[in-house]
């Protein structure tokens, strides 16, 4: 089966969060002078091939969603000039819908 893969090409490759821990992991028990700390859901891992710094932006989406909806709905009661009927409406179900999603994911 030929990939057409030519001299001077680029091919790319896609690393998921849970293969990355376990690689980090292996890497840093198996390659001499690799240093490996964690602190806070941060690890910063160093050797020849460079500095990695991996965060866990995952448990930040909800909070900065309720942040954004927080400051909208604020624009929403002190300039309503600015806001239409079908804005309105669409505020008020994008907040409906997280609300049955946030208590959806956290009631278990």
């Amino acid at each position: 089966m030929s990939l057409n893969i030519t001299h001077n090409s680029v091919i790319h490759c896609h690393i998921s969060q849970s293969l990355r821990e376990d690689s980090a992991e292996g890497a840093s028990r198996s390659v001499p002078g690799t240093a490996q700390m964690e602190h806070g859901g941060v690890g910063v891992g160093g050797g020849a091939g460079g500095v990695g710094l991996a965060l866990n932006t995952g448990s930040l989406v909800v909070p900065v969603f309720v942040v954004m909806l927080a400051v909208v709905w604020y624009f929403r009661i002190n300039y309503r000039q600015f806001f239409t009927a079908p804005a309105t409406i669409s505020l008020v179900g994008v907040t409906i819908f997280f609300s049955f999603l946030v208590f959806g994911m956290y009631s278990r």
